[in-house]
């Protein structure tokens, strides 16, 4: 027969450390959506911040952005 592939080839394991940024940045997102949504610029229909004008659902996700009001800043991604 074929040969199978290890149960933990280069791509598994590429795959989990994607998983895991994923995570972490899902739950730093949710953090900073948290802030957001107690802020008086913050727009709730849109999800979008009425002083930079990005909409948070995508901004809140990227480690180098930060709020521009200084409530929420940017953060390294552990390795």
């Amino acid at each position: 027969g074929g040969e199978r592939s290890p149960p933990f080839s280069l791509l598994n394991i590429f795959m989990l450390k994607l998983d895991t940024i994923y995570t972490r940045r899902r739950d730093k997102a949710e953090q900073r959506l948290i802030i957001c949504r107690q802020c008086e610029r913050y727009n709730d229909l849109l999800v979008q911040c009425m002083e930079c004008g990005c909409f948070l659902k995508a901004k809140t996700l990227w480690p180098n952005t930060d709020c521009p009001l200084g409530k929420w800043g940017s953060y390294k991604e552990e390795k």
